[in-house]
């Protein structure tokens, strides 16, 4: 039986890893019969599915003002408070505008503005128990880094500009 203690390191450990590491891990600790080998063509299609329930969570946050976890870079869950969603029109991606509450910071500086590329989050989710926030004071709806095309966090909810 494993203590509280061992399976917050397993799980902490699982997050680490890529989705290649996280399979074979699956596959060295299953039996044969239970593990299902995939093609090339249905990892991909699973990514995209990935990416695209990434997406929605950051959608559905802003959009309800709560708090979420974010592993960007398979480096560690992140706190954040959600605040815009844009398209970069000079790398051609989209990102995510956030202030980070608590988790792993590369920097060092928690409680400031982070930008995470959505293609590099490889976990997302909704911080449970769920968390309401407020919009932090220094948020700038109208930064021309959010381009023409973005999502942003209002007191009413989500809001989407088009300024093309």
């Amino acid at each position: 039986m494993k203590d509280k203690k061992s399976i917050k390191e397993e799980e902490s450990n699982w997050y680490s890893k890529t989705l290649d590491e996280q399979i074979q891990d699956a596959f060295c600790n299953s039996n044969e019969s239970d593990f299902v080998t995939i093609s090339r063509v249905e990892l991909a299609r699973l990514q995209r599915l990935t990416k695209k329930a990434i997406e929605k969570t950051i959608k559905q946050s802003l959009e309800y003002h709560w708090l979420i976890e974010v592993n960007y870079q398979n480096e560690g869950m992140r706190i954040v408070k959600p605040h815009a969603y844009f398209w970069n029109e000079n790398t051609l991606k989209n990102y995510l505008n956030c202030f980070q509450m608590a988790g792993y910071t590369e920097s060092g500086k928690l409680f400031s503005w982070k930008t995470f590329a959505i293609e590099k989050i490889t976990d997302c989710q909704i911080k449970i128990p769920i968390v309401e926030f407020t919009i932090e004071s220094s948020f700038n709806p109208e930064w021309k880094g959010y381009g023409n095309t973005n999502l942003i966090v209002t007191e009413e909810g989500m809001k989407a500009t088009d300024n093309s």
